[in-house]
């Protein structure tokens, strides 16, 4: 079965809300995806505003192949999305055979926000490593992992079957779910989260 996978941790904030997430995302899309891939990437993510005025709002820019200088500069209210290969996803051992992409993200977010730990960019920003179309043909897959991993980047965990957060893409909806809403407005104390699906 293809899993999706999440590393470094994904905000383990359990049982307290984080009034510091961000609800309005800069994604710098790794410009060596072609127009095609960058359509599905943005479509992917922007399926998340359809189902509530409260849901994350993303402004695309494309931007040329990241240096690892690049990425200790991106703040948490960055997504960069870079391109990778599945052979190199599943190189790492702990990945498994059966990974479509990966998110890394951080577990001391809630440190930082009480000010045990200061707030360093390279420990913030979430990147996607996301294969293209060569890896991920399927393109209502490509698209599925995409608005899966958008959720990983905005701090929320896997859910059950049904919903975009589901951790097998063949049991994840074919788009954010009420569901996946309420999870990601349960860390952003405020937002009303009223869905429409």
């Amino acid at each position: 079965m293809k899993k999706f996978y999440v590393v470094a941790g994904i905000l383990s904030l359990v049982g307290c809300a984080s009034p510091g997430l961000p609800n309005s995302y800069t994604v710098q899309i790794d410009s060596s995806f072609s127009y095609k891939e960058i359509a599905i990437i943005e479509a992917g993510m922007s399926s998340w505003t359809v189902l509530s005025s409260d849901a994350p709002t993303f402004d695309f820019q494309v931007t040329p192949a990241f240096s690892e200088y690049h990425e200790d500069q991106v703040p948490w209210s960055t997504i960069v999305i870079q391109k990778t290969t599945l052979a190199s996803l599943r190189s790492v051992p702990a990945n498994g055979n059966d990974i479509l992409a990966d998110t890394a993200t951080v577990s001391n977010l809630a440190a930082i926000e009480t000010g045990q730990k200061n707030l360093i960019p390279r420990n913030i920003g979430p990147t996607i490593l996301l294969p293209g179309l060569d890896d991920i043909p399927n393109t209502t897959e490509l698209f599925i992992t995409v608005a899966h991993e958008t959720g990983h980047a905005c701090g929320l965990h896997h859910t059950g079957k049904n919903t975009i957060m589901a951790p097998e893409v063949n049991d994840a909806a074919p788009s954010p779910t009420c569901a996946d809403l309420a999870q990601y407005c349960s860390l952003r104390p405020g937002l009303k989260c009223e869905c429409v699906e």
